[in-house]
């Protein structure tokens, strides 16, 4: 269970597929900082280096997934399925 500070609204999906692809800009350039941090951490914690790269590596693979998605006309049920779990 996640503990949120608030109740999640009942249309929250139907608002997101009706704007799927505004979403999955937003992640794709949450993943960017995401990845673009942790390339900076490297250079900071340089003893971590091979965890703070698995971090860049991780963001940067859901960077070009989102990018991808991003730029699809249409999405399939399967990818659909996925994003709901």
């Amino acid at each position: 269970m996640l503990h949120l500070a608030s109740e999640t609204s009942a249309d929250w999906l139907p608002r997101v597929q009706a704007h799927l692809a505004e979403v999955l800009l937003d992640h794709a350039h949450c993943e960017k900082k995401a990845a673009g941090a942790a390339i900076k951490l490297l250079f900071s914690y340089p003893h971590h280096r091979f965890l703070v790269a698995a971090e860049a590596r991780h963001h940067g693979i859901y960077l070009e997934l989102a990018s991808e998605l991003t730029n699809r006309d249409t999405l399939d049920a399967r990818l659909l399925e996925l994003a709901r779990a």
